[in-house]
């Protein structure tokens, strides 16, 4: 059997690669078939160290925010794409606080994750939540929670 823990551990080296891996992967989906968008990522030095971090660990370990938004057993539900209750097993967008500032947000099962994609570090991630009284970047706005 395997243990069934709450979230991963905080600071957690193989934790901090994956949110960065991942980014890479979806900044590609969202360029889409554009080859333009798709080569001016590519060509981005500002991404460099996230890439290098993500691919080969080179760097300090990079920042991430790891908390807990809803619950696992949590349900939703949205009056206008669907009605009955489902389960969210993820969700992903970027958060642009200001031209050039980008973080990515992962939700996997309730637990929230976030990196900047061009610095180690969260001040303006921390001041972004502080505005938004704590609300998590990740929102689909007819969507509730029906079950906790």
């Amino acid at each position: 059997m395997f243990e069934v823990v709450d979230m991963p551990e905080n600071k957690n080296y193989q934790m901090s690669r994956f949110p960065c891996k991942d980014r890479s992967g979806v900044i590609c989906f969202k360029a889409g078939h554009n080859q333009s968008n798709l080569n001016e990522v590519i060509d981005m030095s500002e991404l460099d160290p996230l890439r290098e971090y993500a691919r080969f660990g080179k760097g300090e370990q990079w920042i991430y925010s790891q908390r807990r938004i809803y619950s696992e057993e949590a349900r939703f539900v949205d009056p206008i794409f669907n009605p009955k209750p489902y389960e969210v097993l993820h969700e992903l967008d970027f958060l642009i606080i200001e031209p050039g500032i980008y973080y990515f947000v992962l939700v996997i099962m309730g637990v929230e994750y976030v990196i900047n994609c061009g610095a180690s570090e969260l001040n303006l991630f921390n001041d972004w939540l502080e505005r938004n009284e704590n609300q998590s970047p990740i929102r689909r706005f007819t969507e509730r929670m029906v079950k906790e």
